[in-house]
């Protein structure tokens, strides 16, 4: 009970694209673009793309569309953009476009929004450039290019004879993240299935496999939960003050961390049941198995516990925010594991369970 609202926290879980979350945080560069986006717009020399293609673009309904485009991208956290329709901060219209093209009211004008169209421009391709008030690799990348998507979805329903794209920035990173994250639940699901036909398979019971799922599911969701807490929420900030620049976990180390806490806690699992059931078939009753069991194994499941324990802890000291973040996830699956679920919740269970515990499976009769 003391660690279920940590599982609560897992619907809140989310990855970040920050690059900056996998380079040490006093890295020349680092504290270059940390410094940058304290005295700059962030995104000032890092800009987005859209790149929209049509033929009808460079029309009076072309200019139209993509100036309802712009409207849109600076209600999002925008600074600037520059392409066809902006220029020097300012839209540029249909009207206004032909007039410094063909009979410009200021050379200086005429020159510039040349240069623009020439670069910006090709047959029917037309490119604008985004400058976000942000780092555009940074902790707010992922969730303003989501934002960013979903916002050029509805326009190109709006507007069927265009399409677009956005590129540069977060981009890369944010497709990867999707990637991972979008496998994690079929992973986990099919790692679950295996390993509980592997138990059904050695044990001859079928409530076995569920209790082990269950407890590593539970398992994985507090640690998760105690990720979620530390690194997306402000209760740490007094204590770590640079984990202000950052907001999600790292999700490339979610897949690692899944893979190493279940196969920790499977280790664990069987055995302990192992040797309840070595117990069991020597003519003890279901209860004194249990409790042999977890007697004559808690001492080594414990012991090598906090080996594996201090042993990722290492990763603590790491300038990187992802190895911290990795070994936060190792470090509570395994204390969790040896000192809650192997010691506390499976006994539990199992002693609620009874004999029920073997079924389908004979077991002798108790004598003890």
């Amino acid at each position: 009970l003391v660690f279920l609202p940590l599982t609560w926290q897992i619907p809140k879980l989310h990855g970040t694209a920050d690059i900056y979350a996998s380079l040490p945080g006093d890295l020349p560069s680092v504290v270059a673009m940390r410094e940058l986006a304290q005295e700059f717009p962030a995104g000032q020399f890092d800009p987005y793309f859209v790149v929209l293609s049509g033929s009808a673009l460079l029309s009076e309904e072309g200019y139209k569309a993509m100036l309802q485009l712009c409207t849109m991208l600076q209600a999002i956290g925008v600074d600037s953009i520059l392409g066809p329709v902006y220029l020097l901060d300012q839209s540029v219209d249909w009207d206004t476009a032909q007039r410094w093209q063909k009979e410009p009211s200021s050379l200086e004008l005429h020159k510039a929004y040349g240069k623009v169209m020439q670069s910006h421009v090709n047959g029917s391709a037309v490119l604008l450039e985004v400058f976000t008030d942000f780092l555009p690799r940074g902790s707010n990348g992922a969730t303003w290019v989501r934002t960013v998507r979903h916002g050029l979805a509805l326009w190109q329903e709006q507007h069927p004879e265009f399409t677009a794209f956005l590129a540069g920035g977060a981009t890369l990173m944010v497709d990867s993240q999707d990637t991972v994250m979008h496998a994690v639940p079929t992973y986990l699901a099919v790692c679950i299935l295996l390993i509980s036909a592997v138990v059904f398979g050695v044990f001859r019971s079928i409530l076995l496999p569920l209790r082990l799922a269950f407890a590593l599911l539970f398992t994985l969701a507090a640690t998760f939960g105690m990720a979620v807490v530390f690194y997306q929420t402000p209760l740490f900030h007094g204590l770590f003050p640079w984990l202000v620049n950052y907001d999600g976990l790292c999700f490339e180390i979610v897949p690692m961390a899944i893979c190493i806490a279940v196969a920790l806690g499977l280790d664990y699992d069987i055995f302990l049941v192992s040797r309840i059931v070595e117990f069991r078939k020597e003519g003890f009753n279901d209860r004194s198995s249990i409790i042999l069991g977890v007697a004559s194994t808690g001492g080594i499941i414990s012991g090598a516990g906090a080996i594996m324990a201090l042993a990722f802890s290492g990763l603590f000291f790491s300038e990187k925010l992802l190895h911290q973040q990795f070994a936060l996830l190792l470090v509570t699956s395994v204390l969790l594991d040896t000192y809650v679920v192997r010691t506390v919740l499976v006994p539990a269970l199992m002693m609620s369970a009874g004999d029920y515990n073997w079924w389908p499976r004979k077991m002798p009769n108790a004598r003890r």
